[in-house]
């Protein structure tokens, strides 16, 4: 027998389902709108992962002046944190030459077209 916390959870998640499934409509058609080619998937895809990364790249920028902020000095605090600026700096790279490389495939494939 379930609990009664299990029982809401279910009777809840029900409702959830049944609700956005009476006003579905089945449409047939491409699941990537736009994307014609393996170039055009490659470059939808870099978009994507390149949305998600900047975020988290400026995110490692905070983490890393927060480690020299609390460094204060100490030489080993101070080498971890050069050590993560150093990562912090490949990380932008990666994702900015990721950029680049969509920018490029967006191009070229504009010129083909």
């Amino acid at each position: 027998m379930l609990s009664t916390h299990a029982q809401i959870k279910i009777f809840l998640l029900s409702l959830f389902l049944h609700i956005p499934m009476a006003h579905a409509q089945p449409k047939l058609g491409p699941p990537l709108r736009g994307v014609t080619s393996i170039s055009g998937f490659v470059s939808w895809l870099i978009g994507i992962l390149v949305t998600i990364l900047w975020p988290a790249v400026v995110v490692f920028w905070l983490f890393v002046g927060f480690k020299f902020v609390a460094a204060q000095g100490n030489s080993e605090k101070l080498t971890e944190a050069r050590s993560a600026l150093l990562w912090a700096l490949v990380g932008t790279a990666i994702v900015a030459g990721a950029q680049t490389l969509k920018i490029v495939i967006e191009g070229t494939i504009n010129q083909l077209s």
